[in-house]
């Protein structure tokens, strides 16, 4: 089943902003782009499209994520690949390391308002329809 023109608006807003967000918030970290690390993020692009087409594709009632924890959890495999490389965890205040606590590179973003104003429309368009 085709997704309603809100979902089909947030999963390309979220897939489309994931790997710039990565490399910005990489860079942000003082971590450069290896080809490791490069890597990781195809590898999480494609578990992204998935798992949000997944999500999206699920009745509301049935949903037991959210898009954001989706794409936070997306943050998992440039951090992995940053961890293998031996790279020192950034600091991180306690509600930060709380709410996200495998997040050990700052790599995901606490709200969708962190990634584009595009992107944090369509998350709010899906809220409400999800509300609705």
């Amino acid at each position: 089943m085709p997704l309603s023109d809100v979902a089909q608006t947030l999963f390309d807003q979220f897939t489309s902003v994931y790997r710039p967000t990565m490399e910005e918030r990489l860079a942000a970290g003082g971590f450069s782009l290896s080809g490791v690390v490069d890597e990781a993020i195809a590898d999480g692009e494609v578990w992204l499209r998935s798992e949000l087409q997944g999500l999206l594709d699920t009745p509301f009632a049935g949903q037991r994520r959210s898009p954001l924890e989706v794409f936070q959890d997306a943050a998992r495999f440039p951090t992995e690949a940053l961890s293998s490389m031996g790279a020192t965890p950034v600091p991180r205040d306690h509600i930060a390391s709380s709410a996200l606590p495998g997040d050990i590179y700052g790599l995901a973003p606490a709200s969708s308002q962190e990634l584009t104003s595009d992107a944090w429309r369509a998350h709010l368009a899906w809220g409400t329809e999800k509300a609705a």
